[in-house]
Parts: structure tokens; C-alpha cells; sequence
């Protein structure tokens, strides 16, 4: 039976970092990365209609990981919610769901030093505000304490104790 692993959290918590070191050690999970579709697949869309970019980002994302765990593949979706995928898959596969915490502050300074062009401190409070809560049913991994490594490590223990 395929599973399903989530990673989420605020804009600069470190999903994408986390979920690419984790496909590195899960050789058998498939990394389905819904920010790659959104800000390099759709770039010139986002320009000219960002709310399209988030809807075609979310259905390529599920039309995927629909493909996938179909012919038995383990995924690694990101930037999305458990609510989402059990919306959308039920409860056929079993899920872990990880929710990266990391405070404004260390968000901001995370996004500034990966933009290296400009400054957006207020962007990352906004969607700092809007997604940084976990679901009750995440496992919570604080990515301002711990770093990549132990991140990882402390994913793959909850993963192996279901």
C-alpha cells in the first residue's frame, strides 16, 4: 500500500529544503513538489493571474500524486494540508503529516538570504500569518531549533513507528 508524507508550513520554514533531503534518503518516495509547479512552471502565468497559478499548481499536484500512488509509488507532497488530501484521496493511504514551525523573524531572514535580489519582509508576514498553524493531525518539527539534518532524522523516526 503506497503512503503519503506532507510537509507544510510558513513561506521560509524550510519545506522545500526538507522534503528535497528527505526524497535523499526515501530512494522509494516520489518528491511531488507543488512549488515547482507553482513559481517555475507558471511563472508567466502567476505575472498575469496569480489565483490561476494556484489552482492549476494544487490540480497538476494531485494529478500526479493521483498517477503515482495508483501504480504504487510513496509520495512526498508539499504546501499542502491533510485536509486536502483526505478531501481528495480519502483514507485509502496511510499519511504522516509534518507541519515546520519556525518563527517571523527567522522566516524573513531565511527569505532574505535566498533572494539575495530584494528585500519582502512584508509578504512573508502575510503568508507567515496565514499558514503558519499546524493541524491537529501534524507531527510538529521545529525548523529554527533543529537543523536539515536532524529535521530529517526526526521525520524518518515518526515515519517507521506506524
Amino acid at each position: 500500500m503506497p503512503k503519503i508524507i506532507i510537509i507544510h508550513g510558513a513561506m521560509g520554514s524550510g519545506k522545500s529544503t526538507i522534503s528535497s533531503e528527505l526524497s535523499k534518503a526515501l530512494p522509494d518516495y516520489v518528491l511531488v513538489d507543488r512549488a515547482y509547479f507553482k513559481d517555475t512552471m507558471l511563472t508567466n502565468i502567476k505575472k498575469q493571474n496569480r489565483e490561476l497559478a494556484i489552482t492549476l499548481s494544487k490540480e497538476i499536484m494531485f494529478f500526479i500524486s493521483k498517477k503515482l500512488l495508483g501504480e504504487g509509488y510513496n509520495i512526498i507532497l508539499t504546501e499542502i494540508r491533510i485536509s486536502k488530501v483526505k478531501e481528495m484521496f480519502g483514507e485509502k493511504y496511510p499519511i504522516h503529516s509534518f507541519y515546520l514551525e519556525c518563527s517571523l523573524e527567522e522566516c524573513q531572514r531565511r527569505d532574505a538570504q535566498r533572494q539575495n535580489k530584494y528585500d519582502r519582509p512584508e509578504r512573508v508576514k502575510e503568508m507567515h500569518e496565514k499558514h503558519a498553524h499546524s493541524d491537529k493531525e501534524d507531527i510538529i518539527i521545529d525548523t529554527e531549533k533543529n537543523s536539515v539534518k536532524d529535521c530529517v532524522g526526526l521525520i524518518l523516526k515518526q515515519i517507521e513507528k506506524k
